[in-house]
C-alpha cells in the first residue's frame, strides 16, 4: 500500500495519477489469479475479476490491495 502511495505522489500530472489508479484497479495480480482458476483461453477475463474482487473486499471491510 505504501508503494502505491509513493507511485501516486511521483506522478506530476493529475491525469497521470488517474491513469495509474485505473491501470492498478484492473491489472490482475497473483491474488486475482489464485482467487479464480480460469482456463488459458479465458485469461483475459481476469481483467474483470480484479475490480469485482476489490469491490468485494471493500464491502467486507478488508483493505483492498
Amino acid at each position: 500500500k505504501q508503494i502505491t502511495k509513493f507511485r501516486l505522489r511521483a506522478r506530476e500530472r493529475r491525469r497521470d495519477r488517474w491513469q495509474y489508479l485505473l491501470l492498478r484497479s484492473v491489472t490482475p495480480t497473483h491474488q486475482d489469479l489464485a482467487s479464480v482458476r480460469l482456463p488459458r483461453l479465458l485469461h483475459p477475463l481476469y481483467y474483470f475479476v480484479r475490480p469485482i474482487r476489490l469491490i468485494g473486499k471493500k464491502l467486507r471491510g478488508q483493505t483492498a490491495v
